[in-house]
């Protein structure tokens, strides 16, 4: 299948919101909101309903994609050649809105459902809240988005003298994924040791 690895992984972050507690599950939406009772059966078929609108987002999103690329091969290099890489990112950045937007509508449907309910225990403290997305990453993946954007940050540092307006564009980007990096290292190293915060 073509979008099987990623629809595999979409699928066990959104079933990451369910914690097993008894015979049934508790619902947190994006694992800090509110809690939720569910039986198996309606936690099943909350993900098998995320699993599905996922496939068909990624097909539309794919399809979206080649009609852009042959719009772009087709016109661009017509009609507005100096500008065709301006276009590229513009359709770039609006694919990737879109497609935030709809996992995040899908990554909530479920409260569709529950909003009707009474939880059964609040939403998570901040304090708990940035304990549990800091549990939900690695290590590895931390440290190599501070050495990649690190690094991309070096290289347009060194290139300034002939930057066009994309190098600045990746140069504030990759300085902002740094910080965000470093911040998040330290974070998950305070609460793997227990670290007040002051």
């Amino acid at each position: 299948m073509l979008f099987g690895g990623s629809d595999s992984l979409a699928t066990t972050l959104f079933a990451a919101q369910f914690k097993e507690d008894g015979d049934g599950y508790i619902y947190r939406r994006n694992r800090v909101g509110a809690a939720y009772r569910v039986s198996p059966a309606e936690r099943d078929k909350f993900v098998d309903e995320y699993r599905r609108s996922y496939r068909k987002m990624m097909w539309l999103a794919f399809g979206f994609m080649m009609i852009a690329v042959t719009l772009a091969a087709v016109l661009v290099p017509q009609v507005l050649d100096r500008q065709a890489e301006l276009i590229g990112y513009v359709v770039g950045a609006i694919m990737v809105i879109v497609i935030w937007l709809a996992i995040r509508r899908y990554t909530a449907a479920p409260m569709v459902d529950l909003e009707r309910r009474a939880p059964v225990g609040p939403a998570l403290s901040r304090e708990e809240r940035c304990a549990e997305n800091s549990a939900q990453v690695g290590w590895p993946l931390l440290i190599g988005m501070a050495v990649v954007a690190g690094v991309i940050a070096i290289s347009k540092l060194q290139t300034l003298d002939s930057a066009t307006w994309s190098d600045y564009a990746w140069l504030l980007g990759s300085l902002l994924y740094l910080v965000f990096g470093i911040r998040a290292l330290l974070l998950k190293w305070r609460y793997r040791n227990g670290v007040d915060g002051a």
